[in-house]
């Protein structure tokens, strides 16, 4: 019987602690709600140090709490996690490094080959000139032949 009943009270101290966790809940909405209709125009004036002090003091209590509920790798993950980081940064820094070979390589073939282009063509011109030249000059030598026939 001793057991039962203290089954039955730690039951209903169980339920009054969940009765006074949403009374507290409850009222923690009830001042929230109150806060946004009538926000306290006191606690805004005032010294802006005091003001800005506070707000500082609430953010690194506030930023405390987060870093609590961070779950920090252990040593073994991290430098795992770091050889990969390594790994990754080799490999595409050689893939990098070829596409950058490749093109630069690419770039030198088309200036090679705008350059045989080139003297090609400059080279087809002076044959080009020079053959125009002696035609020219044939071309002039025949016409001081006809008209020295002609005058003769």
């Amino acid at each position: 019987m001793a057991d039962e009943k203290k089954k039955v009270d730690k039951t209903s101290e169980k339920e009054a602690a969940k009765a006074k966790k949403k009374a507290a809940e409850a009222a923690i909405k009830e001042k929230r709600k109150e806060l946004k209709k009538n926000p306290d125009k006191k606690e805004k004036q005032g010294n802006p140090f005091q003001r800005a002090g506070k707000a500082i003091a609430k953010f690194l209590k506030e930023f405390r709490g987060t870093i609590k509920k961070i779950i920090w790798p252990d040593r073994k993950s991290v430098i795992k996690n770091t050889l990969v980081v390594f790994a990754v940064m080799i490999v595409v820094g050689i893939g990098v490094w070829v596409v950058d070979y490749a093109l630069s390589e690419g770039i030198q073939l088309i200036g090679k080959a705008a350059e045989a282009i080139q003297q090609e063509d400059e080279t087809e011109g002076e044959s080009t000139t020079a053959a125009q030249t002696q035609a020219a000059t044939t071309t002039a030598a025949a016409q001081t032949e006809t008209e020295e026939d002609t005058t003769a």
